[in-house]
């Protein structure tokens, strides 16, 4: 997919050219990765890697970590529907998914060769070279189309065209999809790469899309954009490979939305002579700022540039050859797709495929474990057996019966085959984790901790095996070992709430109440209905005010009993917290006491009480905060009413004092790029 060089590599990736990434496929077949390539972008980051047969796939990460739901689910929803497509000639093929620290990461097939817009900032198309793309663009966008209803791409344009090594185009980057079953309005983010344009605006009025490729309607975020929308995008790319230009010169946001709605593009035969007068027509109506005015759907505007090659060049158009699966990309697509919750048809695949070749013990193994992830324990248990009949150095096959086992609280069986699998496959950490949990379970902790390291020494990435072995650590009173271990589980997997609890136990039974406090807002913040949580963050919040602060005693109890409740309308949490502050004379421990309350209802209020809320932090000394939370909070704070100097100020002061850290810095980038000051803001 990307042509990667070790100088490629960005410098936060977090695996490194040489790495090996130790995964399931689908959350269920054990693979290796091994990585010789990275690029960054928006999304994150993809790895080029080679897995033990030395076949080449591309594995697309989101940042991390990551504590936002909505851009988890966008990142799931982009996966699923990259494996809805299937396979076709000119789709970038999705193998499957994995996941990694919880998160998901694709697998897509590699090309070797570069884009669309790489090929024509090298030499200009020519006109049957432009034809011969196009029509396959075409007939990438009706599959899609045809495979899910009212598929809309949204950003379709050269740099989202890949070019294998035989030159055969497919298109790619799912992540801005919309289709009937999305809400108006919802989608991913427009497209800002430095290839594109730069913003002079603040807050965007349109949810996908590169505005330089965008339908007018697509500047609309209340509209519903249909495969009209795409065939305007369409219409610009072809435009731009016959004639070796854009129609419309905008570099700015504003600039493009005025052109793409009143502008009317020069013909295209006028910048090139050489371009057939139907096929400039045809652009033409590609572009057509009424929707009704454009081309139906992607298989007229097919016939017709299909109808011009062949007059033209007096040359049929090469078909297509049907995209087909071999039996293992079968079980992997089919193990994917349970991964991301499309239980129904990953069985139905493999039974389709068992129906065919029952003879395969891959396909048993992987249904086995997907029946018991669904609690159909008997159909579980006879696939396993039968892929064990047919394999019996199936190494998954073995843990997927202990882990049934397991289930029913059978871990002294369940160790046996646990103990197969390892023997068949020592250097597969999932099954050494699995075996640690038994042996946890059945009270041998010291020889689960021993399990737990033999699957860091094999990949110290693993959050989940991190938390498992901070858990043995906090068992046998090694607290300091445990905080250790629950943090790097939490750094690689801000999502997972496990260690996050524990951590907070740890921190709190060592006294150290701030980070308690942070850790379990932090918590709350994705699962904010965690009653084991919300008691250990009061717990916490009352043993730092008694530990640094003593006078009032009825002062302090009124401050922790409105820490402690629930269900306030926004309006009473801003008068109280005000006037918890005013009484302590804006006091920075109160404050920090207070924040999360604060920002909780800071975006249902309006401008008068932002107003006051800001004019009561301004009171607070930002000077005499020698606690980094305490700053940070305040910061947010401020950014969240819109106050974005004070918020500059506040970080710079926590970078100044206390050091760099990822939040401080995120802010402040972000406040930057709010003042159109770009540079210190990729600083």
């Amino acid at each position: 997919m990307l042509e990667n060089s070790l100088e490629d590599l960005p410098q936060h990736a977090l695996y490194k050219v040489g790495d090996s990434i130790h995964a399931l496929v689908g959350g269920i077949i054990p693979t290796k990765l091994t990585v010789y390539g990275a690029k960054a972008g928006g999304y994150g980051t993809v790895y080029t890697v080679l897995d033990d047969h030395l076949r080449r796939y591309c594995l697309k990460l989101p940042r991390v970590p990551s504590v936002d739901d909505e851009e988890a689910e966008r990142i799931r929803r982009e996966a699923k529907l990259w494996l809805r497509l299937g396979s076709h000639q000119n789709i970038a093929y999705a193998y499957s998914v994995v996941e990694l620290n919880g998160s998901i990461a694709l697998m897509i097939e590699y090309l070797s060769g570069r884009d669309l817009s790489f090929r024509m900032a090298r030499k200009r198309l020519s006109i049957r070279e432009a034809i011969a793309y196009a029509i396959q663009i075409c007939r990438g966008l009706s599959h899609a189309q045809a495979r899910i209803p009212g598929f809309v791409h949204g950003d379709i344009k050269p740099s989202n065209c890949l070019l294998a090594a035989n030159g055969t185009l497919k298109v790619t980057d799912f992540g801005q999809v919309r289709t009937v079953e999305q809400p108006i309005g919802e989608s991913g983010d427009v497209s800002a790469s430095s290839e594109d344009l730069i913003s002079q605006e603040g807050p965007r009025r349109w949810a996908a899309g590169t505005p330089a490729y965008m339908a007018p309607e697509q500047f609309d975020a209340t509209a519903r954009p249909d495969v009209k929308t795409d065939i305007y995008s369409f219409g610009i790319t072809l435009f731009e490979m016959v004639s070796g230009q854009k129609p419309f010169p905008g570099r700015y946001h504003a600039e493009c939305f005025e052109q793409h709605a009143t502008a009317i593009p020069n013909p295209p035969v006028s910048l090139n002579a050489d371009i057939p007068l139907q096929l400039s027509d045809l652009i033409l109506r590609c572009l057509s700022k009424l929707p009704s005015d454009r081309p139906q759907d992607f298989s007229i505007i097919e016939q017709d540039l299909a109808g011009i090659y062949r007059k033209e060049f007096e040359a049929s158009v090469p078909q297509s050859t049907p995209g087909t699966l071999t039996q293992e990309e079968t079980i992997a697509h089919s193990a994917g797709l349970y991964l991301l919750g499309e239980h129904a048809q990953a069985i139905e695949q493999l039974d389709q495929l068992l129906k065919s070749n029952p003879e395969s013990a891959t396909a048993w193994a992987v249904k086995g474990r997907i029946c018991a992830a669904l609690g159909r324990n008997d159909d579980a248990e006879s696939s396993l057996t039968r892929a064990l009949d047919l394999d019996r150095r199936l190494a998954f096959g073995w843990s997927g019966l202990g882990e049934l086992l397991t289930q029913h609280e059978l871990y002294q069986q369940a160790l046996g085959y646990f103990q197969k699998a390892i023997a068949l496959d020592s250097q597969v950490p999932a099954f050494w984790y699995q075996k640690g949990i038994s042996l946890f379970k059945f009270g041998h902790v010291r020889d689960a901790a021993k399990c737990f390291r033999r699957a860091l020494k094999i990949d110290s990435r693993q959050a989940v095996v991190l938390s498992a072995l901070g858990d043995t650590q906090f068992h046998v009173g090694d607290v300091e070992a445990a905080i250790r271990s629950y943090e790097t589980a939490v750094a690689l997997d801000s999502r997972c709430i496990e260690p996050r609890i524990q951590l907070a136990n740890a921190y709190y039974s060592c006294g150290l109440f701030d980070r308690t406090i942070d850790n379990c807002r932090e918590a709350l913040a994705i699962r904010p209905a965690n009653l084991p949580l919300q008691a250990r963050l009061n717990a916490a919040c009352q043993a730092l005010y008694t530990k640094l602060k003593s006078g009032d005693e009825e002062e302090a109890e009124e401050l922790l009993s409105f820490l402690r409740e629930n269900g306030i309308s926004a309006t009473e949490v801003v008068r109280r917290s005000l006037e918890c502050l005013a009484r302590s004379n804006y006091d920075p421990l109160v404050f920090y006491l207070l924040a999360s309350k604060l920002h909780s209802v800071a975006n249902k209020i309006g401008h008068p009480a932002g107003r006051t809320i800001r004019e009561a932090l301004l009171r607070i000394n930002i000077h005499e905060v020698a606690h980094r939370s305490t700053l940070y909070w305040l910061g947010r704070l401020f950014y969240r009413i819109g106050d974005y100097d004070s918020c500059t100020l506040v970080f710079n002061q926590s970078v100044v004092r206390l050091g760099g850290d990822d939040k401080s810095l995120y802010y402040l980038a972000l406040c930057c790029e709010l003042k159109q000051d770009y540079r210190p803001a990729l600083e």
